[in-house]
């Protein structure tokens, strides 16, 4: 894996974006966020900087790893296309997730009632559950036992009418990952904007 940063940070250097600290703040509703199985920060940049469909000025932020997890909060949809939806708008996290064991999403928006959470391993998708608008458009894969756990079993049907909503989805994050409403309760939790090197 080292040999393979390595060498990736070399190819990279033409794509010179940085890391830039800024001030950690909570987020996760109404928000899009991955969270990748990673050491540091700079692992993640060396990737997103070989990656030439991802546009990192549309990264909001990433944060330094806590617990080996990093967050990469995705607020402009650059590593998952809605439009596309989740069997075609997904390539960038099957790219991710090439690099990383483990690549997780989030999708959490109540005005169109979108949520939905993925789990890639090993670069294949393990599980995917996406609802939008009443609607159950992705629901493959077993279900985690953290789903499970969580009691996590939707209908819309009229006897069992029961839809994900928002703080579902920030609970199965905190039992996948880490809780993104709580990073400001991480003293030494960092988080940095991706900004163009100046030439």
């Amino acid at each position: 894996m080292f040999n393979l940063f390595k060498k990736i940070k070399k190819e990279s250097q033409i794509n010179s974006y940085i890391l830039t600290e800024t001030k950690t703040i909570n987020f996760g509703y109404k928000s899009c966020w991955a969270v990748v199985k990673s050491e540091s920060a700079e692992d993640i940049l060396t990737v997103l900087n070989k990656t030439d469909s991802i546009n990192k000025n549309c990264i909001d932020f990433i944060t330094e790893s806590h617990s080996g997890w990093v967050i990469i909060s995705d607020f402009g949809m650059e590593l998952f296309n809605e439009e596309l939806g989740p069997e075609y708008g997904i390539d960038n996290l099957k790219i991710l997730s090439t690099y990383f064991e483990t690549v997780c999403y989030f999708v959490s928006h109540r005005i169109s009632d979108v949520y939905g959470w993925f789990k890639f391993q090993n670069n294949k998708i393990t599980r995917a559950f996406y609802f939008s608008e009443c609607e159950f458009i992705t629901d493959k894969g077993l279900k985690t036992m953290e789903e499970i756990n969580l009691n996590m079993n939707y209908s819309t049907s009229d006897d069992e009418f029961n839809i994900p909503h928002e703080d579902d989805v920030i609970k199965i994050a905190e039992a996948w990952t880490l809780n993104p409403t709580h990073l400001e309760q991480i003293p030494e939790i960092k988080s940095y904007r991706i900004t163009k090197k100046n030439p």
